[in-house]
C-alpha cells in the first residue's frame, strides 16, 4: 500500500487572517479537490458571526470558551455537525472561544 501525502502545520506557524473586527481565522489544511478546509476560529468577546446558509456539511469541535447559536449553548468540548442546505443563527461569543471546522 503507497504512504498517503502528510501535511503538518505546528501550532507556532501559519496565519492568522482577520475575518471581522473581532474574529480571525488560521487555515490548517486544505483540499482542493474537494475545496474542503479545516481551520481555526479565534473569537474575542463579543465576537458574532451572521446568520448563514452551509453549502456543504461543516464539523466543528468547541477547543476553548462558548458560544450561541439562536438560543443554544455550546462550550468547550461541544461538536456540532451542520448539513448542507442548514442555515445557523447569528452565533455569539460573548466571553470568546476557540474553534475548530472543518468545512
Amino acid at each position: 500500500m503507497p504512504d498517503a501525502p502528510v501535511a503538518t502545520v505546528r501550532a507556532d506557524e501559519g496565519t492568522w487572517e482577520q475575518r471581522s473586527e473581532k474574529v480571525w481565522k488560521k487555515v490548517l489544511a486544505k483540499d482542493p479537490g474537494s475545496g474542503r478546509s479545516m481551520y481555526l476560529l479565534r473569537c474575542l468577546p463579543g465576537a458574532s458571526i451572521k446568520p448563514h446558509l452551509h453549502e456543504r456539511s461543516e464539523h466543528l469541535f468547541i477547543i476553548e470558551g462558548e458560544f450561541w447559536i439562536g438560543d443554544r449553548l455550546y462550550s468547550a468540548g461541544d461538536a456540532q455537525v451542520a448539513m448542507p442546505g442548514t442555515e445557523h443563527a447569528e452565533i455569539r461569543m460573548p466571553g470568546g472561544c476557540l474553534v475548530l471546522i472543518s468545512a
